[in-house]
């Protein structure tokens, strides 16, 4: 895990509307 991924999902979520 880091910065990057979880900037990277949260991006995804956003994009698919999906909530974590």
């Amino acid at each position: 895990g880091g910065q990057i991924a979880n900037s990277c999902w949260e991006l995804y979520c956003l994009e698919h509307g999906i909530q974590p």
